[in-house]
């Protein structure tokens, strides 16, 4: 996908189907937009399975942009994106 422009943002993430909470840590496929003007909202959906996640960022800049890619949740915090 696309993406420009720059922001500072916070994330929540609303959970749906969460049987345990082991299934949160895979690699979770999605789709995002973003459109940040002054003020904005920007929105994912990821599934797998029946796992929903939908990650929902607000924030502040100038940014606009979509993407296609995944997300891998693990237990341990790193900074390797893989």
């Amino acid at each position: 996908g696309f993406d420009f422009g720059g922001n500072a943002s916070k994330v929540f993430t609303l959970i749906y189907h969460l049987k345990k909470t082991d299934e949160l840590f895979q690699r979770i496929p999605g789709v995002e937009g973003s459109l940040y003007i002054v003020a904005g909202v920007g929105v994912n959906y990821q599934q797998t399975g029946d796992l929903i996640l939908a990650p929902i960022r607000t924030g502040v800049g100038w940014r606009g942009g979509v993407n296609v890619g995944y997300v891998h949740y693990g237990k341990k915090q790193s900074w390797i994106p893989f």
